[in-house]
């Protein structure tokens, strides 16, 4: 590798969690509803790890208006960034209350090729019919599954983290769980296990789509029901609730055939994203069943449950 410029993505330190929660304009407030609770009661708890927050590019600058000049975060520098879902620089900030290292990045966030030529645009509906907008298949749930998992400083976390900009800490974090997914070796980590329903419609169909055109072997957890319902290869039966997930980025989430296999099912596979509305709760379950052997989702080391935090009222959605 060449000379690489002081202000490059790879210089910046190895950490362990980065938690990732994205804001369009529309949104904006609701991020700031819920930021101190969650600086407070959970970001200050993990001792070697960062926040994301992404947004729209056309949202820059309404973000960076109403969110952190409002909040008063410190700016700390800019790093170059290339990459075609990064809409210039990642900045890096600092918040003045609990000191939290904060990257603020905008994307460039792009419709599928067949959605773009469809007419009329299809309608992700699903939950018993219910229509949903572009803006939710896209924001709520494509984004962390596909676009966001590709930037390339996620290279520098052990973990990468969803929390739902919704979501609200009952009380403090009681300890950090970055730390405690590496001491328990976990590789995903949720808040809660459901029954799949028809938003997750043709996750296990797309994946076996994606498998057979990009050469990757079989999934590992196919012979199982929770990856393939009644073994009919169309969809998974169960899935991790989105609130409050994590998964190990080296060996799992940034691994070839990961990176590889949700850019299909969102570049190629029509019956996903913005049909059933899969939103993120629809392609990670998938993710663990293509790299895992894990015969029982609620019996394995490697995948973590926190839902007693849910159970005790700690979570709240």
């Amino acid at each position: 590798m060449g000379w690489v410029p002081v202000n490059h993505w790879s210089r910046l330190p190895h950490k362990r969690l980065l938690v990732t929660q994205f804001a369009s304009a529309s949104h904006a407030a609701q991020f700031l509803s819920t930021w101190e609770n969650h600086e407070s009661k959970f970001m200050k708890v993990q001792q070697d790890a960062s926040l994301l927050l992404a947004c729209p590019a056309a949202d820059k600058s309404r973000l960076l208006q109403e969110v952190i000049e409002r909040q008063k975060w410190q700016y700390v520098g800019s790093w170059e960034h290339d990459h075609p879902f990064a809409h210039g620089p990642l900045l890096q900030y600092r918040t003045p209350k609990e000191g939290i290292d904060v990257f603020f990045q905008p994307m460039n966030l792009h419709f599928p090729k067949y959605y773009n030529e469809s007419h009329p645009k299809p309608i992700p509906t699903c939950a018993g019919g219910r229509p949903f907008s572009w803006q939710y298949a896209l924001y709520s749930g494509a984004v962390f599954a596909y676009q966001l998992i590709h930037l390339p400083f996620l290279a520098k976390y052990d973990y990468f983290m969803k929390i739902d900009g919704d979501l609200s800490f009952g009380r403090t974090f009681p300890f950090d769980l970055g730390a405690d997914m590496a001491a328990r070796k976990c590789i995903v980590a949720h808040s809660a296990i459901h029954g799949s329903v028809d938003c997750e419609d043709q996750n296990l169909a797309a994946l076996l789509a994606a498998d057979k055109a990009l050469g990757w072997p079989e999934p590992r957890s196919l012979a199982y029901s929770w990856c393939n319902k009644n073994g009919e290869g169309r969809k998974g039966d169960l899935m991790f609730f989105g609130n409050f997930q994590a998964y190990k980025t080296q060996g799992f989430l940034l691994s070839p055939q990961i990176l590889s296999i949700s850019r299909y099912m969102y570049e190629e596979w029509k019956d996903g994203y913005y049909k059933h509305r899969w939103g993120d709760q629809g392609p990670f379950v998938m993710y663990a069943c293509q790299m895992l052997d894990v015969p029982d989702l609620s019996d394995d080391a490697r995948i973590c449950s926190y839902a007693n935090f849910r159970e005790d009222g700690l979570l709240n959605h």
